[in-house]
């Protein structure tokens, strides 16, 4: 089943992710108790990385960095459980990163404090001798190449560009989206940019200036505007992923996969991320033409189940989003 001729890398953050269920998330200056702490491995990389794994029929190989600590090897175990195939640049002076996250117990909504740590250390030199170690080993440069922005802007450039010019396709997930003002020239590189709603928009207007001027919060009519402004603005290709509403790309809105119950959205849209670069990944190996719309709906799927279980790990398998995406499927032909 496994193809490894075709891999799928992925650049980016790992973090040990320590999460609080509370019954309501605290307001400025308010103290709430909540429940016992939960340490799982997370960091939108290493997110992408087991999502991508899971959805993939292509091998995933991770490049990150971490510290010279515990939470480092909980990281490495964890992925390597997922059958990914990790790179870390060990960073002696910094600790592994880590986020601080409360989850609304009945609501899923969260708030997240991410300390870089380690994860900001890492150097362009590092990644393309780690890029260079897994090539050897796959015996080809990889298909796709995955990036978000919790290590330097200018480092994920430098790997992009040059990964690009040898032919993988280059898909950036610009989160935290602050960094990307500091190095716009990324998306020079970039095939495909994933962003939310609130990323969209300071895109638009600090980015390119793009007047965005009304309420975002619903207007699906202003958000394909924006994305057709965006897309005139560079060569790539926009995914505007809308929480529960769903996601907009080629002037279309796919609906979200709406499951039964909801336990935590923490991590859904790095499983969206991670089912864009798995399904891509067989698109171009296979020489099937970019259906986008396609795309977004596989992984709006995936996405929306993921939300079913707690924590960032939460991509569901390739057989189980196979099985509702061909069951939409249908239905929408009927």
């Amino acid at each position: 089943q496994m193809s490894y001729q075709e891999w799928i890398l992925v650049v980016g953050s790992s973090n040990v992710d320590q999460i609080v269920r509370t019954d309501q998330l605290p307001n400025r200056g308010e103290t709430v108790l909540g429940g016992d702490v939960r340490i799982l491995v997370g960091g939108k990389g290493a997110n992408q990385a087991v999502a991508a794994a899971r959805l993939s029929k292509c091998v995933v190989g991770f490049v990150s960095s971490v510290g010279n600590d515990p939470h480092s090897r909980r990281v490495k175990s964890a992925l390597e459980s997922e059958n990914v195939s990790c790179e870390f640049f060990v960073d002696e002076a910094r600790p592994t990163g880590t986020a601080f996250i409360n989850v609304d117990k009945t609501t899923g909504d969260n708030t997240i404090v991410v300390s870089a740590g380690a994860n900001m250390s890492v150097e362009s030199e590092h990644i393309f001798k780690a890029v260079e170690r897994l090539s050897n080993q796959y015996g080809c440069l990889p298909r796709i190449a995955l990036f978000q922005l919790e290590m330097p802007v200018k480092v994920c450039a430098e790997v992009a560009q040059k990964l690009r010019k040898s032919g993988s396709v280059i898909l950036l997930n610009p989160s935290p989206i602050g960094q990307l003002f500091e190095y716009l020239d990324i998306l020079d590189d970039v095939d495909i940019l994933i962003v939310n709603e609130e990323e969209l928009r300071l895109l638009a207007l600090r980015g390119f200036q793009v007047d965005t001027s009304g309420q975002y919060d619903g207007n699906i009519d202003l958000v394909k505007r924006t994305v057709k402004a965006v897309e005139t603005k560079f060569s790539g290709k926009v995914f505007a992923t809308l929480g529960s509403t769903g996601v907009v790309v080629e002037d279309t809105l796919v609906d979200a996969y709406k499951p039964e119950r909801v336990c935590d959205t923490v991590g859904a849209g790095d499983c969206f991320a991670g089912a864009v670069a798995a399904i891509v990944s067989e698109n171009v190996v296979e020489g099937i033409p970019h259906v986008w719309q396609e795309i977004a709906r596989f992984a709006t799927v995936a996405a929306g189940l993921s939300v079913l279980t707690a924590g960032a790990h939460s991509a569901p398998r390739r057989a189980v989003v196979d099985d509702i995406f061909t069951r939409l499927r249908t239905q929408n032909d009927s």
